[in-house]
């Protein structure tokens, strides 16, 4: 539709044949390209919000379990005897490897338990008098107050 004036329509003129066809080809075309570009963003977004939500809702892996302090010192006595499978001992080495207070709770149980074994320490208080309790006692206080 071409003309000069566009208020008179006898200036007007046809158009050529297939026009109306390319515009509206180029116009399903944008709104194609719209729709798919919107699709892609949505898709997109949900995978970051998923993978964040699996990330932090999830709880470790077994290969990732994070030992705690309370596990360490409640099991000195088995990873001292060797009495854990090798993935706990492992988790609990590479504890108390960084961990200063484990460590030093370590080595005074570790100390402890080879002087239990040794006979130096009663490992009961019923195997003591009650000066020698006492005298335990203070040993065992002595002992840890050193450690630290």
């Amino acid at each position: 539709m071409n003309g000069n004036d566009p208020k008179s329509l006898d200036s007007w003129t046809q158009c050529p044949p297939g026009t109306l066809t390319q515009m509206n080809r180029r116009i399903r075309s944008a709104r194609h390209t719209k729709q798919a570009l919107f699709a892609s963003a949505s898709l997109a977004l949900a995978l970051v919000v998923g993978i964040g939500l699996w990330t932090f809702v999830m709880p470790p892996r077994s290969d990732q379990a994070i030992v705690t302090c309370n596990d360490v010192q409640s099991g000195l006595r088995q990873y001292i005897r060797g009495e854990l499978t090798p993935e706990i001992r492992n988790l609990f080495a590479m504890h108390i490897a960084e961990c200063v207070p484990c460590e030093r709770k370590f080595t005074a149980m570790r100390e402890r338990m080879a002087a239990e074994q040794a006979g130096a320490v009663p490992s009961r208080p019923s195997q003591l008098g009650p000066k020698s309790i006492e005298t335990a006692l203070l040993a065992e206080h002595f002992a840890i107050v050193a450690s630290r």
